[in-house]
């Protein structure tokens, strides 16, 4: 990785080409690639979730899930559905049957945020209160796992892959604001120390496969990488088009080769880094006006992204790599 004012070495090209859209019922508020399968899930904001194959580019299911929906996660091999409801309610879909399995909580405001472990299927369940509580529950049986707690309140919560870890952003007043990364051991219930993650306020994170590189979106624009346990400084990636305007969601692919973000304000921009050089590989706006990127995923095999895009609309991007 290098910082942006540095040099940047050599290291594979790369190209996206758009090879398939479709539209959906409504703009996707989350997207999700199935791990064992060819299942590409669309959450849109209204509660419904529809199901797609990839493979054959056709939809192969509609799930009527009820309040607002604000994430969706596939666990148990994908062979169940966890929907997250603003209300802050938890519903389970058997997929092979296409029926709820069972409802997890009761509608509460206290309720801030979510994220599912697919590899342990456990849910870490963020409250509003200060110090912030984090409840962990086993989501095969519904019963708790103990909580664990945090020093801010900010909702968002984000599981490992390898669900060893639960991540939080947090805010450092200094001479200058920075962002830090509260973490915690979930195995061992334990809270480690913070890793200073960005220059400025933090808005959305992610972590490589192995937990050895954070990416953090800023509210000015910026996208920072930083290499955990080290004591580095964050290193600011080139920016797209001179973003100015919040990131609101940044995603590693699970080779941890790239880098994808993207912002959902009027002047919306998707991206791709190359993490080994820190080299902007590709930049591109919606070509319909106010249209804006919503949410990212990538599929297990890492060829291919998908996007999700405000009025209904999904694009799927293919990767191909140069070489060294």
């Amino acid at each position: 990785m290098q910082a942006e004012s540095g040099p940047v070495a050599a290291g594979r090209s790369a190209t996206f080409e758009v090879i398939w859209s479709f539209k959906v019922g409504a703009g996707p508020e989350g997207l999700q690639f199935g791990r064992v399968n060819s299942l590409l899930l669309v959450a849109a904001h209204d509660g419904v979730i529809e199901l797609w194959d990839y493979q054959e580019k056709k939809r192969v299911g509609v799930l009527t899930t009820g309040p607002r929906l604000t994430a969706v996660r596939l666990i148990n091999d994908d062979k169940t559905l966890v929907a997250f409801h603003e209300d802050g309610r938890l519903t389970l879909w058997d997929l092979y049957h296409r029926k709820v399995e069972r409802r997890i909580g009761q509608p509460s405001s206290r309720v801030a945020g979510f994220d599912a472990d697919a590899v342990h299927n456990v849910a870490a369940i963020c409250m509003k209160e200060k110090p912030s509580t984090i409840h962990l529950v086993d989501l095969m049986t519904g019963s708790s796992l103990g909580s664990l707690d945090g020093q801010v309140d900010n909702p968002e919560v984000w599981f490992s892959r390898d669900g060893k870890f639960l991540y939080k952003i947090a805010g450092i007043f200094d001479e200058a604001w920075k962002s830090a990364v509260e973490r915690w051991s979930v195995t061992a219930k334990e809270q480690m120390p913070e890793v200073i993650v960005a220059n400025g306020a933090a808005t959305c994170f992610a972590a490589n496969n192995d937990n050895s590189v954070f990416a953090v979106g800023t509210q000015d624009g910026s996208v920072y990488l930083t290499r955990a346990n080290t004591g580095a400084q964050p290193m600011r990636l080139p920016r797209a088009n001179n973003w100015e305007v919040e990131i609101t969601d940044v995603s590693f692919s699970r080779d941890g080769k790239w880098l994808a973000a993207c912002t959902t304000w009027f002047k919306s921009h998707l991206a791709i880094w190359s993490v080994k050089t820190g080299k902007l590989v590709m930049s591109r706006s919606p070509e319909v006006e106010n249209v804006v990127y919503t949410a990212l995923t990538w599929s297990p095999k890492d060829d291919l992204l998908a996007v999700g895009r405000s009025k209904g609309g999904v694009e799927v991007l293919r990767i191909k790599e140069g070489k060294e």
